[in-house]
């Protein structure tokens, strides 16, 4: 595992691959919270959708705009009603990037975390060659020991 970014403990993890959103606490609460993964799982397919959608029509709208949009038709397709200010707590989440360790299954993604700002792990568990995108991710490795170790979570 190579390592770049400092010894501190994150307030929020990002963790793809799962569903998972930012938020305060950890993994095991996001697992524990009722239709968080579901509501999770359909804003992340949105957001890809509505971002691809937006470029080939030449309409774009800046990332927060596309998150909004897609929580909101993630929890109308889910019937999970989200006040406004849960909605606002989401997605202003990912404003909080000094407080916040990204995770991405593919190296495509952690590139764009990169871009984004946050500190960023490749969990390269299928050992494929690196994406040919820059910048790339702060550190590397194959399993989540690793992405624990590396983002101070033990």
């Amino acid at each position: 595992m190579t390592r770049a970014a400092d010894e501190r403990a994150y307030a929020l993890r990002m963790f793809d691959g799962a569903g998972h959103s930012p938020r305060a606490g950890t993994m095991e609460d996001d697992a524990r919270a009722p239709g968080h993964i579901c509501i999770m799982s359909g804003r992340r397919v949105r957001q890809f959708e509505y971002t691809w959608l937006r470029a080939a029509a030449g309409s774009y709208r800046d990332f927060r705009a596309v998150t909004e949009g897609a929580l909101a038709y993630a929890s109308r397709a889910t019937g999970i009603r989200l006040s406004g200010h849960a909605s606002r707590t989401l997605v202003d989440a990912y404003d909080r990037r000094e407080e916040i360790a990204f995770a991405a299954f593919g190296g495509w993604d952690a590139a764009g975390a990169k871009l984004f700002g946050y500190p960023t792990f490749w969990l390269n568990r299928l050992g494929v060659p690196a994406e040919e995108l820059s910048p790339g991710p702060d550190a590397v490795g194959s399993t989540l020991t690793e992405v624990a170790a590396w983002a101070g979570a033990q």
